[in-house]
């Protein structure tokens, strides 16, 4: 008994258990009054004897039940060892429990990392979108910067201001802002064919007419850059229409988005023919601001079709768009060998970091073929080694 408890002492200094309590002791003294500090250095020390159970039954010098009985034995008031850590505590029936608890095999492990692609896909599900605009030097730049509530600001910031515009091949390239661009609050950016470009003389201004409005430009068109002031009124006819998909009071901001995105009744018409039917209004504003175009849209849709889903899910797009799962991620594990995996699959992959490099990698190691499963376990492993 006494050899097991100074075995058991021994490897909590090897393995340096005191610089953890120590951490959870600070950790405490900081944040005394939330109970959860208190309730994680409970766990901590919990898992820190779990630890150690696991490691002395390890060794092979002790008999598993021998070990548990003494156990017990230690812990009861007529053999008081108050020098030794955590045996006369109710923690001795979880401890036994956990010693006599299955294990998880190695190739049942990669089940629980699915549960990082979930967690992940929760959170674009129930949380708001967070709307931002893409600059002409593609950083995210927030598009309203301001409270999602406060519509009566955000349509007056992108009802008018300024643009500038870079023209080539019949293509020009518009940055809206509010302002000096320099110091402006937002940015929003626009492709759009010259062809599209209505100019009228008398008035010395081009109008860009689309389905969700219109954008009249005064200022240059002539020299290496373009610039001058911007007016936006939005269609009432497809604000009509929009409320078809349970879009009733949409601010004329996210309208000014659906213009600088091309989002118009055949991109919504599309989202209809795949399933989708109602369109919250923070993920209308998302498609808009976060300028997911028709083809963009597409290829997503595509990619969940082909994983066996009939219906596309607008949340499950973002997620995918947002994580980089698109077409290209797509192909390329299919040229190492993995094709046509459901969405959930895909996200798995994705967020553990596993690519084609790294899958032939582990092929030139010699695993042949390796399943799903034993790459998210292997990528998480190393994770846990380099950590």
């Amino acid at each position: 008994t006494y050899n097991q408890i100074l075995m058991h002492e021994k490897i909590h200094i090897n393995q340096k258990h005191t610089l953890d309590i120590l951490v959870a002791e600070a950790a405490l003294a900081l944040q005394w009054f939330n109970p959860f500090a208190w309730r994680y250095r409970k766990a901590l020390e919990d898992n820190l004897e779990y630890l150690t159970d696991e490691t002395i039954l390890n060794t092979g010098h002790v008999e598993k039940r021998n070990y548990q009985m003494n156990l017990v034995r230690v812990s009861v008031p007529n053999y008081p060892l108050s020098i030794t850590n955590n045996y006369n505590q109710s923690l001795i029936k979880k401890r036994i429990t956990m010693m006599n608890s299955k294990k998880s095999s190695f190739h049942s492990t990669w089940k629980y990392f699915f549960v990082l692609p979930v967690f992940v896909f929760l959170i674009l599900f129930f949380n708001k979108t967070d709307i931002k605009a893409q600059s002409p030097t593609n950083q995210n730049v927030n598009a309203n910067n301001m409270n999602q509530t406060d519509y009566n600001e955000e349509v007056k910031q992108v009802a008018e201001g300024n643009w500038e515009a870079r023209i080539a091949n019949n293509m020009a390239v518009f940055t809206f802002f509010d302002g000096k661009k320099e110091t402006s609050k937002w940015q929003v950016t626009m492709n759009c064919s010259l062809d599209e470009l209505k100019a009228d003389a008398v008035a010395n201004q081009f109008v860009l007419a689309r389905d969700a409005g219109e954008i009249t430009f005064k200022g240059s068109f002539s020299g290496a850059l373009q610039a001058g002031s911007y007016a936006f009124i939005a269609s009432s006819d497809f604000k009509e229409y929009i409320k078809g998909f349970g879009l009733d009071n949409i601010p004329d901001a996210s309208l000014f988005y659906c213009v600088t995105t091309n989002i118009n009744r055949s991109y919504l018409e599309y989202l209809r023919e795949n399933g989708v039917t109602k369109i919250e209004p923070d993920l209308f504003k998302a498609l808009g601001a976060q300028a997911v175009v028709l083809d963009e849209l597409r290829e997503y849709a595509d990619i969940i079709k082909q994983s066996g889903k009939d219906n596309v899910s607008l949340h499950l797009i973002m997620g995918m768009r947002n994580l980089g799962v698109n077409k290209a991620y797509v192909a390329e594990l299919a040229s190492a060998g993995y094709e046509k995996l459901s969405t959930e699959n895909y996200l798995a992959l994705k967020t553990s970091g596993i690519d084609k490099t790294y899958i032939n990698s582990l092929k030139k190691s010699g695993e042949k073929d390796p399943s799903i499963e034993f790459l998210i376990s292997k990528k998480m492993s190393e994770y846990r080694n380099r950590n």
